[in-house]
């Protein structure tokens, strides 16, 4: 249990730490390239180390420092793995496929929420590519076996893009060319993240829309790789200094694919100073009243959390549009944020998939439940810039998934 205390003002830098959406990738692409690399990153978070950890313990020689991880050793294909993805849905969802590389049979675990998500339209993803899958009453472990297999795919995706980006990174590596066509999928920024950092490791991705063209095993490697920062907890520093001072951050790239990048137009559209650079991005306080802001979240479910407790702060009523994604996450985000809103005495409407906050500039403040879910400790902070009340949370401990100095972080930037 903690409390995030009211405060008066937020001002400092930030080096914002390696996005673990790139990192992850990164890892993988890198383990399927068996070419020595090193990998620098940044305060790499919990699902970053856990790729790590996973990748030493099927047999991958690896590595690490403060700052980098070396891959330097490839072990050969096995007869069975047993891993785990730990809380890390990206690592779960891509190396169900991937890891098909290293084992003619693999059973794949997780952990914590991990164990509450519903992994039907991966198993249905992978059936497609001819794995076969086993599981027992929905849940973990999944039992898979088969081969990889070059060819031409179809697929749609409405919960979740990790698995795509899986697929396509595990079809890299086969020597035949193959083609995959999408539709109707969310989170494709995502999609076109993988595809960019396949590029950036040398493999021949054609592509017209969401069609897409994978030249087989045409990567020779590369000797190194520097993952950018996260746009993803960079939102909340961008949403507390447009809410209550003064915040400079380094380490972001404005070219990045990071699908959160789109943060920066929605916090420039409600009227806060944004001053973007190549070098960083400073966000000040505006002297006029902000605007409500309107949001899809088909692309950027992760913002949701912050961007509410933001609209909360602004006098208006702000919308939320296609929430049915918010609910297959670390949380069922949409139920905690109302439960948030709803201790905070904020009012909402939710009507036709879509949720309308009626912001009033100030929340009372309590005690929130954060199910879990590092996103949310993320929008409890930024609750406290427009609080009247502290804000108790429990299990502060799970901001380490994505960022794990944000508290001592957000410590040393508040006057209270």
């Amino acid at each position: 249990m903690m409390a995030f205390p009211p405060i008066k003002s937020i001002e400092g830098h930030i080096n914002i730490p390696s996005s673990k959406s790139e990192a992850q990738r990164a890892l993988l692409i890198a383990a399927i390239s068996e070419h020595p690399i090193k990998i620098h990153l940044q305060e790499p978070s919990d699902d970053i180390l856990a790729v790590i950890d996973l990748l030493s313990a099927i047999g991958f020689g690896i590595r690490k420092d403060t700052d980098n991880v070396e891959i330097y050793f490839f072990p050969a294909k096995q007869a069975k793995l047993t891993i785990s993805a730990r809380e890390s849905g990206f690592a779960l969802r891509s190396l169900s496929s991937v890891a098909m590389h290293w084992t003619d049979e693999l059973i794949l675990t997780g952990e914590n929420t991990l164990q509450r998500r519903n992994f039907n339209e991966l198993i249905n993803h992978l059936s497609m590519i001819g794995m076969e899958v086993q599981q027992t009453e929905e849940k973990l472990p999944l039992q898979i076996s088969g081969h990889l297999t070059s060819g031409n795919f179809s697929f749609s995706a409405s919960d979740s893009s990790q698995s795509i980006s899986g697929i396509l990174i595990a079809l890299s590596k086969l020597t035949t060319d193959s083609k995959i066509s999408l539709e109707k999928i969310v989170s494709f920024p995502y999609v076109q993240l993988t595809i960019d950092i396949l590029r950036k490791f040398g493999y021949s991705i054609e592509q017209n829309g969401q069609d897409i063209q994978i030249k087989g095993n045409s990567s020779k490697g590369i000797p190194n790789f520097e993952v950018g920062g996260d746009w993803s907890s960079a939102a909340v520093w961008i949403a507390a200094g447009a809410l209550k001072g003064e915040i400079r951050l380094s380490g972001l790239s404005l070219q990045s694919s990071q699908s959160d990048r789109c943060i920066i137009e929605i916090i420039k559209k409600s009227g806060a100073h944004v001053f973007p650079t190549d070098k960083d991005i400073r966000v000040t306080k505006t002297l006029k009243k902000l605007k409500p802001i309107d949001v899809d979240l088909t692309d950027c479910p992760d913002l949701f959390p912050v961007l509410a407790i933001y609209s909360c702060g602004i006098n208006g009523m702000s919308t939320f549009r296609s929430i049915n994604r918010l609910k297959n996450k670390e949380s069922n985000r949409l139920e905690a944020i109302c439960e948030m809103l709803r201790v905070f005495e904020v009012a909402f409407v939710i009507e036709n998939e879509i949720l309308f906050i009626y912001g009033e500039g100030f929340i009372k403040g309590g005690f929130v439940d954060i199910y879990e879910d590092h996103r949310l400790v993320m929008a409890a902070a930024l609750a406290s810039c427009i609080s009247e009340y502290p804000i108790e949370i429990n299990n502060e401990k799970v901001i380490g998934k994505s960022y794990k100095n944000f508290i001592s972080h957000w410590k040393s930037c508040s006057t209270f």
